[in-house]
């Protein structure tokens, strides 16, 4: 299952498309609040509930504080999701969204 971020995440899901012909999408979109910084969804398909075994690619090319990436992980993990059948697809990654999503899930 692929879920690309909105709207970066779709230029990476084109080339999941190509490597996963067969996979399933849910599209996320979220924006980021100026005065407290916090994400918060505006677009969400993913499904009420995942499987126990579904392995979930998250795209989005550039994680800077990690703040919208772990609400995505936290709202997949609350729906079924395992912690360790999840990857992160990006391009660039700055230090404070590493540290932030490893400190999470290590």
């Amino acid at each position: 299952m692929v879920i690309p971020v909105l709207r970066a995440g779709l230029v990476l899901l084109e080339q999941a498309q190509s490597v996963l012909p067969s996979h399933e999408t849910f599209h996320v979109g979220y924006v980021r609040d100026e005065e407290t910084l916090v994400a918060r969804p505006y677009l969400n398909k993913l499904p009420v509930q995942f499987a126990e075994d579904d392995k979930l690619l998250i795209t989005d090319p550039m994680l800077a504080t990690g703040g919208t990436m772990l609400q995505v992980v936290d709202d997949c993990i609350a729906r079924g999701a395992k912690p360790e059948n999840i990857r992160i697809v990006s391009i660039v990654a700055a230090p404070p969204a590493m540290v932030k999503l490893s400190e999470k899930y290590k």
